[in-house]
């Protein structure tokens, strides 16, 4: 039997059996969405930037935003879910 330990489940501490525990994991965000679809090698390129400047946005959780346009076209992901609280709706 397996149980869910929603509190501890993520990180995996507190649980009783940790071989039947179900590991939950937190939700990704837009930015590990976008490297997931569009390598971050890639995006570096295509953009002109460093490859280690597309990481800090993935440190940062967020993509400046002269850069959401272009990211979009290149990756088809459309600008109102990389950047939410700027392209949202209204």
């Amino acid at each position: 039997m397996y149980t869910l330990d929603v509190e501890n489940a993520i990180s995996g501490v507190g649980c009783k059996l940790p071989e039947r525990c179900i590991r939950v994991h937190p939700m990704t965000t837009p930015v590990e969405n976008l490297i997931k679809k569009v390598p971050a090698a890639k995006l570096a390129s295509e953009l002109g930037i460093l490859r280690s400047a597309v990481y800090g946005w993935k440190e940062r959780n967020q993509i400046p935003a002269h850069r959401v346009r272009a990211v979009s076209k290149l990756s088809g992901i459309p600008p109102e879910e990389l950047r939410p609280d700027i392209f949202g709706e209204e």
